[in-house]
C-alpha cells in the first residue's frame, strides 16, 4: 500500500497541531539567518533564470497561465521577487498570468490576495503546511496537477512530517513538467537513524522511490542538508515506507523538535543507484549513469548564462569607455552571485589586460553604491559562506581599493572592517594578515570580535618578522596600536 499522508497516526497529528500553535501567533517569521529571500539559489541556480525557462517552455506548449509555491514563506519576499521579475519582462509581462502562492505558519496582518500587474499574490499566513492539500481547499485552491513550480529553502526541516509533506507538495505539481527545490530535511526510518549519513542514505532512498528524474546537491557550509530539485512524471510514487510514531530530533534548532519514525518495507532496504557527476564547477547526484536531462537543462544552462555574462564584461571594458562602468558593475555584481571563482578570474584578466583602467573601472562607486565590495559582503546570507572563492576576491578587490573606499562607512562599519570580520569568520588567517597590513586602512573602527582575533594574528605576525627591517616592525606595531585601542572602546 503505498504511502499516504491521510494515515498519519494520532501521536504525529497531535505533535503537527502543537508545533503549528507555537508560531502561529507571531506576527513575522523568526527564523533568523533563513527567514526568506527574494530568491533562494536552492541548488545553486537563480531563481528568476529558472522561471524564465519554465514561462517559455509552458507558453511554447500553449499554456499562458503558471503557477508558483514557496512553503515557509518566511516574510513573502520570494513571492513578491517573482512578481516584480514577470511584471518587468519584456515578454512575460503582456503574454502570461501567475498565481503566486507564499505560505507560512506565522500570522498575517496585512492583505492576502494582491493583485499585482500580470500576477496574482496569495500571501497566506496561518497556514498549516503540513496539512498542506486540506488548507488550500480550505481556501477555494484546487491545485492537484496545476503548480509548476515549488521552492522551499530551511523550512522542511523543522516540520514533524516532512516526508508526507513533501509527498502533498509533490501531488500538486503538474505532470511532466512540474518542478519542486527543496533544501534536504530529517527522516528517520526502521532501517536508518536521521544522523549524519543515514539521514542522506534515507533520503536518496526516498527521492529515488518517486520514479522520477531528480538531482542532488552537495551541502556547502550554509546548509545542513544537501539540496534537490525532483521533476514530477505520470509514473505515481512508490514508497516503501508506513508510519509508526514520532521520536525526538537529534538537532536542537528542529523547530518542531521531532521527527516521523516510518518502518522501512522490502524494496526501501536495496541500496539507492546513485551516480556521482561534475558540471561546469557544480557536484551532483542523478539516478542514471548519463546524467538527467533535467540537471542539464537547469545547471548547464545556468553556467551558459554565466559565462555570456563574463563575455560581456570583456567587451565592455576593451571599449576602454567611462560610460561603461555602470554596466561592468551591474554584470559583476550578478556574477558575485552566480560564480565567485567566475568573478575572481574575470578581475585578473582585466587588471592583466590594462590595470590602470581596470583599476578605475573597480574603484567607480555609482550612487555610493560601492558596488563590487558590498556585493561580496552583504549580497545573499548564504554567499558569505561559500569560503573558497571569497577571501581571495576580497583580497584583490582591497588591494585594489582606494582609501575613501575601504574607510566608507556601511552598515554600522567601514567596508574594510566588514572584510575583516568576513575572513575572522570564515576563519581564514591568511587573507586576514593581508587584509590587516594594508596601509590603506583606517583600523580605528573594528568590532570587538573581529578586533581582538585580528591583534592576536597581527602580534603572531610581528614575532615571526622580529628579524626584518624596522620599517616593516614600525608598520605592524602601528597597526596592533590602532587594534588595541578599537577594541578597548
Amino acid at each position: 500500500m503505498p504511502l499516504s499522508w491521510y494515515d498519519r497516526p494520532a501521536d504525529v497529528k497531535y505533535q503537527i497541531d502543537y508545533s503549528y500553535n507555537k508560531i502561529s501567533g507571531h506576527v513575522s517569521s523568526r527564523w533568523g539567518l533563513y527567514n526568506g529571500r527574494e530568491e533562494y539559489r536552492i541548488v545553486n541556480v537563480h531563481d528568476h533564470l529558472m522561471i524564465e525557462k519554465i514561462v517559455l517552455k509552458q507558453l511554447r506548449r500553449g499554456q499562458s497561465h503558471i503557477v508558483l509555491m514557496d512553503i515557509g514563506a518566511g516574510d513573502f519576499q520570494w513571492g513578491r521577487g517573482v512578481a516584480k521579475f514577470i511584471n518587468g519582462h519584456p515578454l512575460f509581462s503582456h503574454t502570461v498570468g501567475a498565481s503566486i502562492f507564499s505560505l507560512r505558519g506565522e500570522r498575517s496582518d496585512g492583505c492576502q490576495v494582491i493583485k499585482d500587474g500580470v500576477c496574482t499574490r496569495y500571501e497566506y499566513g496561518n497556514f498549516k503546511v503540513e496539512n498542506l492539500f486540506e488548507e488550500l481547499e480550505t481556501r477555494k485552491h484546487y491545485l492537484k496537477d496545476q503548480v509548476d513550480l515549488i521552492v522551499s529553502d530551511a523550512c522542511f526541516r523543522h516540520l514533524v512530517d516532512a516526508t508526507g509533506t513533501m509527498l502533498q507538495a509533490y501531488y500538486l505539481l503538474r505532470p511532466c513538467t512540474g518542478m519542486m527545490c527543496i533544501e534536504g530535511f530529517y527522516l528517520e526510518t526502521s532501517v536508518c537513524s536521521h544522523r549524519g549519513v543515514e539521514n542522506q542514505y534515507n533520503l536518496l532512498s526516498l527521492f529515488r522511490s518517486f520514479n522520477t528524474p531528480f538531482f542532488r546537491m552537495d551541502s556547502n557550509p550554509a546548509r545542513r542538508f544537501d539540496s534537490f530539485v525532483i521533476q514530477k512524471s505520470e509514473v505515481p510514487p512508490s514508497i516503501s515506507l508506513t508510519y509508526k510514531n514520532i521520536i525526538p530530533s537529534v538537532d536542537w534548532s528542529t523547530g518542531s523538535n521531532y521527527v516521523t519514525l516510518f518502518e522501512a518495507g522490502p524494496e526501501w532496504r536495496q541500496q539507492p543507484a546513485i551516480y556521482q557527476h561534475q558540471s561546469g564547477g557544480v557536484t551532483y547526484s542523478t539516478i542514471t549513469p548519463e546524467g538527467d536531462s533535467l540537471f542539464k537543462q537547469i545547471v548547464v544552462d545556468h553556467t551558459t548564462v554565466c559565462v555570456a555574462k563574463r563575455n560581456k564584461v570583456a567587451q565592455l571594458f576593451y571599449e576602454n569607455n567611462t560610460k561603461n562602468f555602470d554596466s561592468i558593475h551591474r554584470l559583476l555584481k550578478d556574477l558575485i552571485e552566480f560564480d565567485q571563482q567566475m568573478v575572481l578570474d574575470c578581475i585578473e584578466h582585466l587588471i592583466s589586460t590594462n590595470e590602470q583602467f581596470a583599476i578605475r573601472v573597480l574603484n567607480h562607486i555609482p550612487n555610493k553604491d560601492h558596488s563590487l565590495l558590498r556585493a561580496t559582503l552583504f549580497s545573499k546570507d548564504h554567499i558569505k559562506y561559500k569560503f573558497d572563492n571569497i577571501p581571495p576576491l576580497l583580497s584583490k578587490l582591497i588591494e585594489i581599493a582606494s582609501r575613501d573606499v575601504l574607510n566608507e562607512q556601511l552598515e554600522g562599519k567601514t567596508l574594510m572592517m566588514a572584510a575583516v570580520d568576513f575572513v575572522v569568520i570564515a576563519n581564514r588567517t591568511a587573507p586576514l594578515k593581508r587584509l590587516l597590513l594594508c596601509p590603506e586602512v583606517d583600523l580605528t573602527i573594528v568590532s570587538t570580535k573581529s578586533g581582538q582575533t585580528a591583534l592576536d594574528i597581527v602580534r603572531e605576525e610581528r614575532g615571526k618578522r622580529q628579524k626584518q627591517t624596522l620599517e616593516s616592525l614600525d608598520s605592524i606595531r602601528k597597526v596592533e596600536f590602532l587594534l588595541e585601542s578599537a577594541t578597548k572602546k
